[in-house]
């Protein structure tokens, strides 16, 4: 991002210059803009700054589902849990939830990753879906993939990897759209 001073395109006089200390959910950002107020200079910046992706945590364990909410939460990510009763329910709370990713359980009374996949990519086919398991199966895997699931992953999942596997995800999705 370019700094005008207002006399010399591209040149700032130190001077000048304010800082803004912008933090948003354990992430920060300091802004330079040559006036004591955020300003036009800046804002398409703090647009995307601002803008936090919402993730649908689709899990019937209560445990492995507040895991994963603290840790999507500890990365800056907005969540929301839910469990469908069937599969009929996943279309209208997905584009009722206007959420940006979907990371769901492969096996769950109800429904399995394999429904959820198939129910979501009808409710909006560009929607990146995760799936997490405990039992890997080439088969399965491949089935999901085909489906257009976006990855696949183990359980247990470290943090580090879960919240790479949703940027991975997210960018993607973003190149894509």
């Amino acid at each position: 991002m370019r700094i005008f001073d207002g006399r010399t395109p591209g040149m700032v006089n130190l001077d000048t210059v304010y800082r803004h200390e912008l933090t948003r959910r354990h992430r920060s950002l300091t802004v330079l803009c040559p006036h004591p107020y955020v300003t036009a200079c800046t804002r398409p910046m703090l647009d995307v700054f601002l803008t936090v992706s919402k993730i649908l945590v689709i899990e019937d364990s209560k445990m492995m589902s507040r895991y994963l909410r603290e840790r999507l939460e500890e990365a800056g990510y907005e969540v929301e849990e839910w469990l469908p009763l069937s599969a009929m329910e996943v279309p209208e709370h997905i584009i009722a939830s206007a959420t940006d990713l979907i990371l769901t359980d492969y096996q769950m009374p109800g429904c399995n990753g394999v429904t959820l996949a198939r129910m979501a990519q009808r409710a909006n086919p560009k929607i990146p879906v995760i799936v997490l398991t405990a039992f890997r199966d080439q088969e399965m895997e491949s089935n999901l993939l085909r489906l257009g699931v976006r990855q696949v992953l183990s359980k247990p999942i470290g943090a580090r990897d879960l919240t790479q596997a949703i940027e991975d995800a997210l960018s993607a999705h973003a190149t894509e759209s």
